[in-house]
């Protein structure tokens, strides 16, 4: 997912957000002025709550995408290590501000997941007999000097 369609997307939450949020005052005003409703009312107004406790949940997990997004962006420092069939691709990559190595794994698109990071020791203790983590392997081996 780009940064403009994450962008999109929480922009667009937001005004759901806003326009629930003045649902919600409409929701109150009509409560007081009507004593006959207030049942449905009420079950309304709970129903917008949960809306809108969704709509945060999922702004949140956009904004938190987005930084990801950017925080992935930043990493120059990165070797590709293997590229599966199905376009999966895995990168040994170094943190620009700390300068330690992890595994960044990025999904094919059609599958809409969003990259991970994981830590080397991580990656290698969960099954590493994969082609990626014997890419990994490889990696590491290549920066062994072999004396004469």
């Amino acid at each position: 997912m780009s940064n403009d369609t994450s962008i999109n997307i929480v922009c667009r939450l937001l005004r759901e957000k806003k326009q629930l949020r003045r649902l919600l005052a409409q929701q109150s005003w009509i409560a007081s002025a009507s004593s006959d409703t207030l049942s449905e009312i009420d079950t309304q107004l709970t129903q917008i709550k949960s809306v809108l406790a969704e709509l945060e949940r999922v702004i949140a997990a956009q904004l938190v995408a987005l930084k990801d997004q950017e925080t992935i962006a930043q990493m120059t420092a990165r070797t590709e290590l293997y590229r599966s069939p199905n376009g999966d691709c895995w990168y040994l990559a170094r943190d620009p501000t700390s300068g330690h190595g992890f595994v960044l794994h990025e999904p094919n698109v059609s599958s809409g997941g969003r990259p991970s990071r994981i830590e080397i020791a991580d990656f290698l203790r969960a099954n590493a007999n994969g082609p990626e983590h014997q890419a990994l392997l490889r990696a590491i081996g290549s920066v062994v000097k072999v004396p004469p």
